[in-house]
């Protein structure tokens, strides 16, 4: 075959293009230590580079983002249902402290101020919010658990549910007395109605001041679980002090400044014995700063706007994070969840019941005082008068200082349901977080497993590359060497 000095030539060229190709691939890898800077380079570590760095944007995703802002909700509903425990648990101290027969009056005064001032603070954690997200409303993120100032023209039609185990027997005393301000004309013999105690079945509404609006409904239906109905009659306190707190068998009252529900002993013992729960709507106009707001609890209408109302369906809203593939973890915990709208109620009743009590001493205390002042001393009418008043008010005070220690005694053991559920949620997030701490160790170790692939991947070592770019490097000018050799050559340089 015929080799001519074109076809050297031509073949020299091809060699050095070659490997003057392969010098400047090297230097690029050398430069970003990179496998390839174009897929086209290399389409199968391209495709792999791809996927492997898709895989790490989303456990980034995880990772760095839902990972700790879970932790930090999870976080900060903990500290809030601590906070929460803590509040109970002072109620429950108190319930403790008021169960005591020996208290006097000025002790039973300290009681009433604290159970006061925790009443104030007892929602108010519910409040507690996350990068201004409130934490225990549900998907309501943007609106507080409770009225944050008094809202005298908000109004509600709520439709709540009474469970038969929120039946109880509750404690009335009609014929309390008061203290005349003119004895003339009053003597021994003059009649002095006696405080009795009425025991009457009741369920406890979630809200009281209800049917305010005028004017009122003079009844209200319930319906039954059973798909029976019984018809109350609505009516006020006054009216059912007048009725002396009595009912007939198989009666239903409801009582609008107190919010109680009243059932006769036969319709009570009906409802007990199958079980029956009760659904009935009410009206409520008027919030005071600190009650709960009735969407987060039941299901309700706002009316505030008759013309635009708006209706909340309560069901289950939990927030949830995903915190890896095909991994969810909830992180709020609802307010109904924690702790229930009765809290409230309850520690209202206890106030009362205290405050009650101190007016009775206080009632016993006037009229002895009276007695001994020097202006009924030498009034024998006056006296004998005074001295069965004191009889009476004596009798009183026992009333309302055993229906005191009662419900105190009662309050404890519905506190401790209370700390029993706080406890249980703190529990749960605690155990979120737990699981939080697992996934994310794993999202960690997955990541790092991930950074290794596509750095052995995509990456090239050093070390590698400077032998390669050098061994290249040499072979591009020992190619340009011999094709400086091979193209001075001439056939005239052998003639």
């Amino acid at each position: 075959m015929r080799i001519t000095n074109n076809m050297i030539m031509k073949n020299s060229i091809s060699n050095i293009g070659s490997t003057k190709e392969q010098t400047s691939k090297l230097n690029n890898q050398m430069t970003s230590q990179k496998k390839i800077t174009k897929a086209s380079e290399d389409p199968v570590i391209a495709i792999r580079s791809l996927r492997l760095r898709n895989s790490q944007a989303q456990i980034n995703q995880y990772y760095k983002n839902n990972i700790p802002d879970a932790r930090s909700w999870l976080t900060n509903t903990e500290t809030s249902l601590t906070n929460i425990k803590k509040i109970v648990n002072d109620v429950y101290a108190q319930c403790v402290e008021g169960a005591n027969d020996t208290l006097d009056i000025s002790n039973r005064k300290i009681i009433l101020n604290a159970l006061s001032a925790l009443r104030a603070d007892v929602y108010s954690e519910g409040d507690s919010e996350y990068s201004g997200r409130t934490l225990f409303t549900g998907f309501k993120t943007g609106s507080t658990l409770t009225f944050t100032e008094e809202e005298t023209a908000t109004s509600y039609s709520i439709t709540q549910t009474l469970s038969f185990d929120d039946m109880e027997s509750y404690r009335y005393y009609p014929n309390q007395i008061d203290i005349p301000s003119d004895l003339t004309g009053l003597n021994g013999s003059t009649s002095i109605d006696q405080v009795t105690e009425v025991d009457q079945y009741r369920i406890r509404l979630a809200y009281d001041d209800i049917f305010t609006d005028d004017p009122a409904p003079t009844s209200l239906d319930i319906k039954m679980s059973d798909g029976s109905a019984v018809t109350a009659h609505v009516m006020s306190y006054a009216d059912w002090e007048d009725l002396d707190f009595a009912i007939g068998d198989n009666d239903a009252y409801v009582i609008k400044e107190t919010g109680e529900l009243i059932l006769g002993s036969d319709l009570a013992e009906n409802i007990r014995a199958y079980k029956k729960d009760l659904t009935l709507t009410y009206d409520k106009t008027g919030f005071g700063k600190g009650e709960v707001r009735p969407e987060f609890y039941y299901d309700c209408v706002d009316k505030t706007d008759p013309i635009n109302p708006v209706t909340y369906k309560y069901e289950d809203q939990q927030i949830k994070y995903t915190i890896a593939t095909n991994t969810t973890l909830t992180v709020n915990v609802q307010a109904a969840d924690v702790y229930s709208s009765a809290i409230g109620r309850d520690i209202d009743e206890m106030v009362s019941a205290c405050d009650a009590a101190i007016k009775a001493q206080e009632k016993v205390d006037e009229i002895e005082g009276m007695i001994s002042s020097p202006t009924y001393t030498n009034d024998p009418d006056a006296q004998a008068y005074l001295s069965n008043l004191l009889e009476a008010a004596q009798r009183e005070r026992d009333y309302l200082n055993d229906n005191m220690q009662k419900l105190f005694s009662q309050g404890i053991e519905n506190f401790q349901s209370y700390l029993s559920d706080t406890s249980n949620a703190i529990s749960d997030v605690g155990n979120k977080l737990t699981q939080l701490e697992l996934v994310e160790s794993r999202m960690s170790a997955t990541s790092s497993d991930i950074k290794a692939l596509i750095s052995d991947n995509e990456d090239m070592d050093l070390s590698e590359i400077v032998i390669e770019y050098t061994a290249a490097y040499n072979a591009y000018e020992s190619a340009l060497l011999a094709a400086s050799k091979a193209s001075s050559n001439t056939l005239l340089d052998y003639l």
